[in-house]
């Protein structure tokens, strides 16, 4: 049987140590892969090197950390692979159907059901929810296709 989650659960596993959130991710990996969750894409890149940061090394630490995450997001970003579910997502969240040539109705009606079973498992308010759901899924086609 499925576990169900709180807004409390989901609370507590965002204040845990950086470890435990690696396991869990790991875990949660095996879980795509032994459910139906899409296509999973893993990549592994290089670590940042000092030379990349050393520019703005010097920055008050604002900046620094702004010029940081610009680093890292670029570096995830290259690696990235958006998959049919990515648009159904950003579909579904805004309404549209811009990008309904990535996707085919039956896909869109697959993830529609986990989507909305996703939901009956989660106790509390689903209307929180349901946008960071569909916004996990959909960030990448807004954060990728203007860099593309």
């Amino acid at each position: 049987m499925a576990k169900t989650f709180t807004i409390e659960d989901l609370k507590y596993m965002q204040s845990q140590p950086l470890w435990w959130k690696i396991q869990k991710s790991v875990t949660k990996i095996y879980e795509w892969y032994k459910y139906w969750e899409g296509n999973i894409h893993i990549s592994f890149c290089e670590p940042l090197r000092k030379e990349e940061y050393i520019n703005f090394a010097e920055e008050a630490p604002n900046k620094f950390y702004k010029n940081a995450a610009k680093l890292i997001d670029d570096r995830i970003y290259s690696n990235y692979k958006i998959w049919d579910t990515n648009y159904i997502a950003h579909d579904l969240r805004s309404g549209k159907n811009k990008y309904a040539n990535y996707y085919t109705t039956e896909l869109k009606d697959k993830f529609q059901q986990r989507f909305q079973q996703t939901l009956n498992q989660i106790s509390g308010e689903t209307d929180v929810v349901s946008p960071i759901y569909l916004g996990i899924y959909a960030n990448p086609v807004l954060e990728l296709l203007p860099n593309l």
